[in-house]
């Protein structure tokens, strides 16, 4: 036993087994999702001389399902460093996919009985950083 400087016992300290190092950690990468196609390709008119624009629009499909997979690809001139899309008073930014291009991927959430089988005008917008912008528009048809 040691003694520590107020006098009391304290016992040595135990000598530990040595325990053999951990297995490393088996990962098992998850499947990558399966994309939809892009069927429906779109490739709007040319904007003014050295303006930015949209090139092509890529679908997947020009009528939304419900519960259906999506996808949804821009291709822009490089100078375009965001894009949003406007639909039914409803704005979201697609996310930047590499220099000119932007997209987004999920599925379609339930349609609503009392919209559906109706078609509405989609607008793009296409925006530089220093503030010009071009704009196009194309019809989707919300289907069931």
């Amino acid at each position: 036993m040691q003694k520590p400087a107020d006098g009391m016992d304290v016992p040595a300290p135990a000598a530990s087994a040595s325990l053999p190092p951990a297995p490393p950690a088996i990962v098992t990468p998850a499947p990558a999702p399966t994309l939809p196609p892009l069927t429906y390709v779109v490739t709007p008119a040319p904007p003014a001389a050295g303006g930015p624009a949209i090139t092509q629009i890529a679908m997947s499909d020009q009528v939304a399902h419900s519960g259906a997979p999506y996808l949804l690809l821009v291709t822009t001139t490089p100078d375009v460093t965001g894009v949003t899309i406007e639909a039914y008073g409803v704005r979201f930014a697609l996310y930047p996919a590499g220099p000119g291009r932007f997209g987004v991927t999920g599925q379609i959430p339930t349609i609503p009985w009392m919209i559906a089988n109706r078609t509405i005008a989609v607008r793009f917008v296409a925006t530089t950083a220093d503030g010009r912008s071009y704009t196009t528009s194309l019809d989707a048809r919300i289907g069931r």
